[in-house]
């Protein structure tokens, strides 16, 4: 059995205060203050914005790993069953 996150603005635990979209398989680049959020309707990015997948943004990186963000994956995945 599969639960997938769909789509969306998500809290960005490595920059408080912005949401960045998930596209239901990786994060992007894409990133909106916490104020927009509320300002404007749920859209993803364009799809042309969309490019080929990228190296992890160095706040997504783990301190001691250097793997990628494998806690943020966690704290996310924890955070979004309960929801």
């Amino acid at each position: 059995m599969s639960f997938a996150t769909p789509p969306g603005w998500y809290p960005d635990t490595g920059a408080p205060g912005f949401e960045r979209w998930w596209d239901g398989t990786a994060w992007t680049v894409h990133t909106r203050p916490l104020a927009a959020a509320h300002a404007a309707p749920e859209q993803p990015p364009a799809p042309a914005a969309f490019g080929p997948p990228s190296l992890p943004l160095p706040h997504q990186r783990g301190p001691n790993d250097g793997s990628g963000g494998g806690s943020r994956t966690k704290v996310l995945a924890i955070t979004l069953s309960g929801v």
